[in-house]
């Protein structure tokens, strides 16, 4: 018999264990595999089970007016969400949902979300901007072909790097300023006190967002660095080492600074946090990295779709690696990644290789990013 459900009428599907329906009742099995629990006509996953609770993920099977049933193992009826004379409806939702307008015609590649969870979108040498309530419209160009990754500055300009370039755009005047620097560049970040840093290949700079006055944070000669986030005050960067020294190791890794935030520059050695080469994604490069408030890090790839990593306490290279939404995002990759000022994690899931495969995605993680200071 069921007696109730948490939540009562609706939840997300195929969410992984991020959000789980937790059905009560009695006449359960406490083995979790000798109970099955369908919505509609699809079958969930219970990961948890006693005589009177099942803790279930529902399935893919988003639909409302399903009829939620249970059966254990050797029974002959399956037991009914509702009276006994009416199933109660239930609404099954899809965490991850398309920002229609994006494909391989209309390329997303920058991205990024200002502080009133406006997604910025560049594609080319223009600029959209969507609205919380969906509103999609070009705002203006860039000074740019195609850019890297993107970010919203404490001043509303719209950051981003393009060859050798660390660009700004002004989003109401658009107008622009730019800076070459000695290297190519691929990505940058804010800390918390609006220090701009840009990373690529071997050297780390730091900037003045205003006037784009650029120094030197740290020459880092053979190493090439796709990606930087800033978290707890640390710049952690993904890349690999490009050189021909046999004592350094090869392969792909993601490295951290501690960084004097009240000055704007990197203090320290490089540490490793995890070895990209020892996991089970060896020899692909990361292309996007975020962090949610807790600290794991969400990691996309040139094939494989979203990754999170899960430190064991603050050691990520004993935590563990895994998929997100596997029965959602298994063909689509997070080319790009940007968490808006909610639960909402927006992909660019732009790919070369299978361009009817590029669109824009938003889903929801249930739970918060960490801190974009630039947009703060």
């Amino acid at each position: 018999m069921i007696s109730s459900l948490t939540p009562p009428d609706s939840a997300f599907g195929a969410a992984d264990q991020r959000q789980e329906v937790v059905i009560n009742g009695s006449n359960f099995m406490d083995d979790p595999t000798a109970n099955f629990v369908y919505f509609g006509n699809m079958q969930g996953t219970v990961n948890s089970a006693s005589t009177t609770q099942l803790t279930v993920t529902p399935p893919a099977n988003f639909q409302s007016g399903l009829t939620v049933k249970v059966a254990v193992h050797g029974a002959y009826l399956f037991g009914t969400y509702g009276t006994e004379s009416a199933a109660h409806p239930y609404k099954l939702k899809n965490p991850v949902t398309q920002i229609l307008g994006y494909d391989k015609y209309v390329v997303p590649e920058g991205i990024c979300v200002d502080g009133a969870n406006n997604v910025i979108i560049t594609h080319g040498k223009y600029m959209d901007k969507i609205s919380p309530s969906g509103v999609i419209r070009t705002i203006g160009e860039i000074k740019a072909k195609a850019t890297n990754n993107i970010q919203i500055g404490p001043d509303g300009a719209l950051y981003y790097t393009y060859t050798k370039y660390i660009m700004k755009t002004d989003t109401v005047a658009f107008q622009h300023t730019n800076t070459k620097l000695a290297t190519n560049v691929k990505d940058l970040d804010f800390d918390r006190n609006d220090h701009l840093y840009i990373v690529g290949d071997d050297a780390i700079y730091s900037a003045n967002y205003s006037d784009l006055v650029t120094v030197v944070a740290a020459d880092v000669p053979d190493y090439g660095f796709n990606c930087v986030r800033i978290f707890n005050d640390e710049l952690y960067v993904a890349g690999k080492y490009k050189g021909t020294d046999p004592a350094v190791a090869t392969g792909t890794f993601i490295w951290k600074y501690a960084l004097d935030v009240n000055n704007g520059t990197v203090t320290g050695d490089r540490q490793v946090v995890l070895n990209w080469s020892t996991t089970a994604y060896a020899g692909l490069a990361i292309t996007s990295m975020t962090f949610d408030a807790a600290g794991k890090i969400y990691v996309g790839t040139e094939k494989y779709s979203l990754l999170c990593i899960t430190p064991t306490g603050s050691d990520y290279a004993t935590g563990t690696i895994a998929k997100v939404y596997t029965s959602l995002l298994g063909g689509e990759l997070a080319f790009r990644l940007f968490w808006g000022t909610d639960n909402t994690l927006y992909m660019s899931a732009k790919n070369d290789a299978n361009p009817d495969k590029t669109k824009m995605l938003k889903a929801n993680m249930f739970e918060a990013g960490a801190p974009y200071f630039g947009r703060e």
